[in-house]
């Protein structure tokens, strides 16, 4: 089954519940493949740290799996170079289309 590797986890807090919860509801994600997050929600200071993270997370990216661009666009950047590494410069993105309220597939062979 494909996987769809969520940059970085948007959370908001909800005063009603006292609680952070995401602040997407990516279910509509969840037909392209079983959701992955790479990285939690808040600043991450350390780039080392984040593309460790990113890096181990990402080792099996393949052909089939796709990168979801949430969060910060430094981590998405880092997120999308190390995963097209893994297919030799293909990416497969998810693109949010409002008017549809579903996804749309977006393929790019970088190299």
């Amino acid at each position: 089954m494909p996987k769809v590797y969520v940059v970085q986890d948007a959370q908001v807090y909800d005063k009603e519940r006292d609680e952070y919860k995401s602040k997407y509801d990516l279910t509509p994600a969840t037909l392209h493949g079983e959701l992955v997050y790479l990285l939690p929600s808040g600043n991450i200071n350390d780039p080392d740290e984040a593309c460790g993270i990113l890096r181990y997370k990402l080792e099996g990216y393949g052909p089939n799996d796709f990168i979801l661009c949430t969060g910060s666009p430094e981590l998405i950047g880092w997120a999308t170079g190390i995963a097209a590494f893994q297919t030799d410069g293909l990416v497969n993105m998810l693109k949010w289309q409002p008017r549809e309220r579903c996804y749309q597939i977006r393929r790019a062979q970088l190299w």
